[in-house]
C-alpha cells in the first residue's frame, strides 16, 4: 500500500465503467499528485474493477459492495471508513475535475482551516438527440461571483466539495434517500452548516458536472460520446478552457431573466429562511410538491436514465 497520502477522495459508482476512466483520468491529470482515490461499486456486476485495475495506479483503491443499496449514500459512507488522508473530496462518477482542482482547494482550505470549501463549477447538460456536442447546454454553477455566499437553498454537488477528514467524519454519515426530500448530498451539506460549521466558497471554476437526468436511458445505453467530447475539448485542452467559462456565463445570463431571479430570491428569503430556522433544508416543500416523498426525486432520475438495479 502507498503512503499516506494528504488528499483522499471519494468516488461511489454503478455499473459506469464507460464514464468512470473519464472522472478517474480528470484526477490523475491533476496537477496536485498527493493523493489516493477510493472507488466504492454499489455492488456493480459490469467491468469497473477491471477499469480500475488497468491502470495499475496504487493510488486507486476499488471496493465493491457485496449489496447493492441503489443510492449514493451507502458507498460514500464505506468510504469514508477506507481513506488515509488529511483532506477529503468527492467526485461523482460522471463529474471531471479540471487539472487546477485539488491545488486550489487544499490551499483554500488550509487558508480557511475546518471549513467546508465549495468551488465553482460548469453544469453541461445532456440533451436528448445525436451524441456530439452540439446537442449539450452550458451553465454556471456552485460558487458564483454573482452569488458568492453559501446559501443552503443552492444546489452544491459533492464533486465541488472539499474539508479535512476529521471534519467529515464529525459531521456525520449521509442519510439514506428514503430518509430525505432533498438528495442525500444536499441534506448532509445543509446538516453540517446548520451544526455550525463554516461553510467558504471559491468562486472559480474548478469542476465540471455532466447532468445526464433529461437523456433517456443514459447509462443503460453505456453512452459516452458527451464525456469523451467534453474530457478532450475542455478538460484535458488548456487553450480551451476560457472559452467553456464564457459559454457558461453567457448562458446563463440569457436564461436568468429578471422576474425568475426575482421570484427565486423572494422564495429563498421568505420560505427557505423560515425552514432553516425550523432545520428543515429550504428546497423540501418545493421538492416535495414536485416529485413527491423522501427519495422520490432520485428514484424518478434513475428510471429515466437507467441508472438503477
Amino acid at each position: 500500500m502507498m503512503e499516506q497520502p494528504l488528499v483522499s477522495i471519494i468516488l461511489a459508482t454503478y455499473n459506469c465503467s464507460h464514464i468512470l476512466r473519464y472522472a478517474i483520468d480528470s484526477v490523475r491529470g491533476n496537477a496536485f499528485q498527493d493523493w489516493e482515490l477510493v472507488i466504492v461499486g454499489d455492488h456493480c456486476t459490469d467491468d469497473s474493477a477491471e477499469c480500475v485495475a488497468a491502470y495499475n495506479d496504487p493510488r486507486l483503491q476499488f471496493y465493491n459492495l457485496a449489496q447493492n443499496s441503489g443510492q449514493q449514500a451507502t458507498p460514500n459512507n464505506f468510504g469514508l471508513t477506507k481513506v488515509r488522508g488529511d483532506y477529503l473530496a468527492y467526485l461523482n462518477h460522471d463529474d471531471l475535475y479540471m487539472p487546477w482542482h485539488l491545488e486550489r482547494m487544499l490551499a483554500s482550505s488550509q487558508a480557511h482551516p475546518d471549513s467546508i470549501i465549495l468551488t465553482g463549477l460548469v453544469n453541461i447538460v445532456v440533451n436528448d438527440g445525436e451524441e456530439t456536442g452540439d446537442n449539450l447546454t452550458y451553465r454556471e454553477g456552485g460558487a458564483t461571483a454573482r452569488r458568492p455566499h453559501f446559501t443552503p437553498s443552492r444546489w452544491h454537488v459533492a464533486s465541488g466539495w472539499f474539508m479535512p477528514t476529521a471534519l467529515a467524519r464529525r459531521a456525520g454519515p449521509w442519510q439514506m434517500e428514503c430518509e430525505t426530500v432533498v438528495t442525500p448530498s444536499q441534506d448532509w451539506l445543509f446538516r453540517a452548516w446548520r451544526s455550525g460549521i463554516p461553510v467558504h466558497c471559491e468562486t472559480d471554476v474548478s469542476i465540471i458536472t455532466i447532468a445526464t437526468g433529461k437523456r433517456a436511458n443514459f447509462y443503460r445505453k453505456r453512452r459516452d460520446a458527451e464525456h469523451r467530447y467534453v474530457y478532450e475539448q475542455f478538460v484535458i485542452s488548456s487553450r480551451r478552457h476560457q472559452e467553456l467559462l464564457d459559454r457558461a456565463r453567457q448562458k446563463s445570463v440569457d436564461e436568468e431573466q429578471y422576474w425568475r431571479r426575482r421570484l427565486r430570491r423572494l422564495y429563498e428569503h421568505i420560505v427557505g429562511r423560515a425552514l432553516s430556522a425550523l432545520g428543515i433544508h429550504p428546497n423540501t416543500l418545493e421538492l416535495r410538491l414536485r416529485y413527491g416523498g423522501p427519495g422520490a426525486m432520485i428514484r424518478q432520475w434513475q428510471r429515466r436514465t437507467g441508472n438503477s438495479v
